[in-house]
């Protein structure tokens, strides 16, 4: 059995609740909305294990999709180390609300590259976010997924020694 009392706090709540959410709901359509989400061909740590001097044809793809209500402009990067080429069929795409979009990418090693394992992150990043009028922290969304590259080759162990030719 509920008192008049509980009945008026429980409407009061109900107002307040509703003024917060008219007051900082949702951003209305008319309201930038920035976002982008994406996947790849291949689960995050595949590892591609490649020669000095060999390339992958660009069979590998990151998917990028537009989540926000303005066209996004999706710039490619990637943190490759030295001797790891990682080439995009297109370095940029331009993204309407709700499109979809890939990056096609080579990846390839350099010939003199030592061997060993190295992690390396693709992404694309929106480059068209506008800055903050009153400063403080941007966010500019993007999308990345990690794989490994690791480069094999020939090894030997070699042994110099000094050798008197006097004697």
């Amino acid at each position: 059995m509920k008192s008049k009392r509980s009945g008026r706090i429980s409407g009061v709540l109900v107002t307040a609740l509703a003024l917060v959410l008219f007051a900082f709901g949702p951003a209305s359509a008319s309201e930038p909305r920035y976002g982008i989400g994406g996947s790849s061909s291949f689960p995050a740590g595949t590892e591609f294990a490649l020669q000095p001097g060999q390339e992958l044809p660009p069979a590998q793809s990151i998917r990028i999709q537009n989540t926000g209500n303005r066209t996004a402009e999706i710039e490619f990067d990637s943190n490759a180390p030295e001797g790891i080429v990682i080439t995009p069929v297109k370095p940029m795409l331009s993204l309407e609300p709700g499109e979809q979009g890939d990056f096609n990418v080579a990846i390839g090693v350099l010939e003199g590259t030592a061997s060993g394992k190295r992690d390396i992150v693709i992404q694309g990043k929106q480059t068209n976010v506008p800055a903050k009028e009153a400063g403080g922290l941007n966010f500019v969304p993007a999308f990345g997924v990690q794989l490994v590259v690791a480069v094999s080759g020939d090894s030997a162990d070699v042994t110099i020694r000094a050798i008197d030719t006097n004697t």
